[in-house]
């Protein structure tokens, strides 16, 4: 992680929602202003 992007980062808020889908949870893109709070994402855990 660092202050700025560089070539070859990976996004990773892409790589939770990718991993959550191949794990088999459910995943939903929504429009920035549908997101809870005012940020980039929201996720609900269950066990």
């Amino acid at each position: 992680i660092h202050d700025t992007p560089e070539a070859g980062d990976v996004d990773l808020l892409d790589a939770a929602a990718a991993q959550a889908w191949l794990r088999g949870g459910t995943v939903f893109a929504v429009a920035p202003d549908e997101v809870p709070g005012d940020g980039h994402l929201a996720a609900v855990l269950r066990y």
